[in-house]
């Protein structure tokens, strides 16, 4: 019988987009619009879905857009930010006629607490409001961060970019808790463990199935962390732990060609059968239903 790897290489399977390969000093800001002498969105209309192993940052200035995420639509419209977590699947972005900033940034450049809140996005995928103020804050960072990135030779540019990227970071987490402020959304310690948790899952999820690998990962015990997933998601920890696995299992289908059983045994399931039941019972189709479905 034929043995499939549990661990898929780059070649078989989601593109990853690896910020090294085009911003060797972990940074990328770009204006995008249609005047001339700037890039235009064609750049990266162009680019096929895909995941990052880095941050994206989207801020629209003007007009409006659409971006999709992990098989959402996200309409862009003006004065917005969007951030895209790294491992998430996206593409398809439509601003034509609009104004704004992509901006890439490597993890390291992040720190623990802002990749946690920037993770919000992974239970909620919504672009966040800003208001005529933060934009233009922003936009006169983000116009120095492109500057200098031209300047590579010039007496500390590694540092005068690293404290500009922070600035940047800074303003976008600011935005973000500004946002959890308005909705009433407090700072706890369950919700940050809530992050932490959904992170853990990202990283173990093809391999760890089990509850009780996460909550020892996270010093608490099974029955506080599924408390604390009611609470924060209105779900169980079983239920994220099979959401990232079917997640996951969408993403394979549309991008890669990768049989269904392939697909099943590298997220896992060494049973054929009890992949495609678990897969319908979340969908209501099977794996092949659901590829020949959204491959049209």
């Amino acid at each position: 019988m034929k043995q499939y790897p549990h661990k898929l290489t780059d070649d078989f399977e989601i593109p990853v987009h690896k910020l090294k390969d085009f911003a060797p000093n972990g940074v990328s800001a770009r204006l995008y619009c249609e005047d001339m002498n700037i890039a235009s969105w064609k750049m990266i209309e162009k680019f096929p879905i895909h995941r990052d192993d880095h941050y994206f940052f989207l801020v629209l200035e003007e007009g409006c857009g659409s971006l999709d995420v992990d098989f959402q639509t996200i309409e862009l419209h003006s004065n917005q930010l969007y951030v895209v977590t790294p491992g998430q699947l996206h593409g398809n972005v439509d601003a034509r006629g609009s104004r704004g900033w992509v901006v890439l940034v490597a993890p390291e450049y992040i720190d623990t607490y802002y990749r946690e809140l920037f993770a919000k996005n992974m239970f909620r995928v919504e672009p966040h409001s800003l208001s005529y103020e933060e934009k233009n804050l922003f936009s006169s960072v983000l116009d120095l961060m492109v500057r200098l990135q031209n300047r590579e030779q010039e007496l500390f540019y590694s540092e005068v970019m690293r404290s500009t990227t922070e600035l940047f970071i800074t303003l976008v987490a600011r935005a973000l808790k500004s946002s959890e402020i308005e909705a009433g959304i407090p700072d706890t310690n369950k919700r940050r463990l809530a992050y932490k948790f959904k992170e853990l899952i990202r990283e173990h999820f093809r391999y760890e199935k089990s509850v009780q690998f996460y909550a020892a990962k996270l010093n608490v015990t099974s029955g506080y962390l599924n408390e604390v997933l009611n609470n924060i998601t209105g779900q169980s920890t079983t239920y994220w732990i099979l959401e990232e696995t079917l997640l996951e299992a969408k993403r394979l289908l549309i991008v890669s060609d990768l049989t269904v059983k392939e697909i099943g045994y590298a997220l896992g399931y060494e049973n054929y059968t009890y992949f495609n039941r678990m897969f319908h019972k979340r969908t209501g189709m099977t794996p092949l239903q659901f590829r020949i479905e959204n491959r049209k």
